[in-house]
C-alpha cells in the first residue's frame, strides 16, 4: 500500500500557543524566509507518522501559493523534518471556492494514486474534506496544533490493512 500524509501547515504545525510563547524575530530568524512560523515539536511529530508509516508528504495548506514545492522543501528541512515531500495539491481558481477534500482527490487522481491502493490521512484544523473523506480525516485543534495522541491515530490509521 502507498502512504500519503496531507498536510496542513497553519493550525497544524503552528498554533495559538505557539505564538504565545515565541516572539516573532526569532521565529523568522530560525528559516530565513519572511511569515515561515513552524513549531520545531510539531514538525517532530510528522516525523514520528513518517518514520513508522513509510509515508510520503503532499502539502495541502495555502503556504503552497506563497512557496514552492523548493521552498517548502528548504522551509521543512530547516525546521527538522526528514520525510519526503512528494508535491502539493492543486491550486484552483481563485475566484471559486474548491474544498481542500476536491484538491486532495485532485491530486490522487493526477498522480496515480487510487482509494484501493493507497493510505492516505488529512491533518488539517479546518473541515472542508468530502463527506466519503471523514475517516482520513483528522481534525487538530487550531489552539495547541499537531498533539502525540493525533500522531498515535493517524500512525494506526495508515499503518491499517484492508
Amino acid at each position: 500500500m502507498k502512504k500519503l500524509i496531507f498536510l496542513d501547515i497553519d493550525g497544524v504545525l503552528n498554533h495559538h500557543l505557539y505564538y504565545m510563547e515565541k516572539k516573532q524575530y526569532l521565529r523568522k530568524a530560525e528559516v530565513g524566509y519572511p511569515m515561515c512560523d513552524i513549531d520545531e515539536s510539531k514538525v517532530a511529530l510528522v516525523n514520528r507518522i513518517v518514520a513508522e508509516t513509510g509515508s510520503k508528504v503532499v502539502i495541502s495548506s495555502s503556504w503552497r501559493i506563497l512557496y514552492s514545492l523548493f521552498e517548502l522543501k528548504h522551509i521543512f528541512g530547516t525546521m527538522g523534518f526528514v520525510g519526503d515531500i512528494i508535491g502539493v495539491t492543486p491550486i484552483g481558481d481563485s475566484n471559486v471556492f474548491v474544498p481542500r477534500g476536491a484538491e486532495i482527490l485532485t491530486f490522487m487522481r493526477e498522480n496515480g494514486y487510487t482509494l484501493e491502493d493507497t493510505n492516505y490521512i488529512i491533518l488539517d484544523d479546518d473541515s472542508d474534506v468530502l463527506l466519503w473523506q471523514q475517516e482520513n480525516y483528522f481534525k487538530v485543534d487550531g489552539y495547541c496544533g499537531l498533539t502525540p495522541n493525533i500522531a498515535y491515530r493517524a500512525i494506526n490509521k495508515l499503518n491499517r490493512k484492508y
